[in-house]
């Protein structure tokens, strides 16, 4: 009797381990899906809160960040404008001498082509602006420079910091010392630095330096693929500048001429263009009318960016005029190269060549 029941009792006990493990088995593949396949709007909501996350960090860095001029040195020696973004600070005029030390944090900024202007290790011990002047004191090591960069360093820091509001004249001190000259090759700055001394100075077939004003005109450069605006100071004859209508028009004629014949600068003008007639200023605003040579193309005549970056650039140089407008005969609309209309009116742009944000 015992065998028997023990024979009967072995396959039910089989059966019910069978069916156990069975639904363990179907249990355990449940979970694992649940696991591997989420909802759909999980997955969704995590790209959004992805997306918004990367939205917000960028918005927070143009938050951080505010555009300044640094003069830097090109591939070709010229000291040239780069507005750059630079971390937001009370001592924006410090910030900016910083950003002009080589080897210093403007290295990731650097557009191809171009590099810092002070000696590697210099330290700008401060900047106290008063009555309009900046004074500006460096560590020893400003002095570790090569003679020919000398008038480079000057007018890089002298056009740097005079684009801020408040500052019309610099002078250099040395470690808590007034500098007379500087230390290398001797330039006088005792008077303190000024944007009239001019800035990338080219010579011209003027003989008496002493009947002469400089003028600031800007050229286009080419690094690779890249084009840019350079400033470049000609002093030209005080018979050609009475007047701010005569002014103007010397410097529309200086752009046509292009720059001197041993420069690598170009311009975009046409050698055959004209005024119609002599420039106007009014309420700020010089009006320049060209003539039809002005224009590029048969089909569709354009008005290259390039001719009028560097006229609007240039004429606002000159004192009393904040806006250009520029017509040109027979011709009701202009267009640029990207068939854009032409502002009747155009003032000076706030960015001048545009690097890294």
């Amino acid at each position: 009797m015992r065998a028997h029941h023990r024979r009967g009792l072995l396959p039910l006990l089989l059966i019910m381990f069978i069916v156990i493990l069975a639904g363990c088995m179907f249990q355990g593949e449940d979970e694992s899906a649940k696991k591997i396949d989420p909802p759909p709007e999980m997955t969704v909501h995590e790209e959004q809160s992805e997306t918004e996350e990367s939205d917000q960090v960028s918005q927070e860095q143009s938050d951080q960040t505010s555009a300044q001029e640094l003069y830097l040195l090109d591939s070709n020696g010229y000291v040239v404008p780069q507005t750059l973004g630079l971390p937001q600070t009370n001592e924006v005029a410090s910030q900016s001498l910083n950003y002009l030390v080589k080897g210093g944090p403007v290295t990731q900024l650097l557009p191809n082509g171009f590099q810092a202007v002070l000696p590697e290790g210099t330290e700008v011990l401060g900047v106290d602006i008063k009555d309009g002047v900046a004074i500006a004191d460096f560590s020893n090591e400003f002095a570790n420079y090569q003679p020919e960069d000398e008038k480079k360093i000057v007018e890089a820091i002298t056009w740097t910091l005079t684009q801020f509001d408040g500052i019309d004249k610099v002078k250099i001190w040395i470690n808590g010392y007034d500098q007379d000259v500087m230390p290398v090759n001797q330039t006088p700055i005792m008077e303190g630095l000024t944007r009239k001394a001019g800035i990338n100075q080219q010579s011209t077939d003027v003989v008496d330096i002493r009947t002469t004003e400089p003028v600031t005109l800007y050229y286009i450069a080419q690094h690779d693929k890249d084009a840019y605006y350079v400033p470049v100071t000609k002093r030209i004859s005080q018979d050609r500048l009475g007047s701010s209508a005569e002014a103007a028009e010397a410097v529309v004629e200086e752009l046509v001429k292009g720059a001197s014949f041993d420069s690598s600068l170009l311009s975009a003008f046409n050698v055959n263009t004209e005024l119609l007639e002599r420039p106007e200023i009014l309420e700020n605003t010089a009006r320049i009318s060209f003539s039809p040579s002005v224009l590029n193309g048969d089909e569709q005549p354009t008005l290259s960016e390039n001719i009028l970056q560097p006229l609007v650039l240039s004429l606002t140089e000159l004192e009393g005029v904040d806006q250009v407008s520029v017509t040109v005969e027979n011709e009701d609309v202009l267009v640029n190269q990207n068939g854009e209309t032409v502002k009747e009116v155009m003032a000076r742009p706030s960015v001048t060549n545009q690097g890294k944000f």
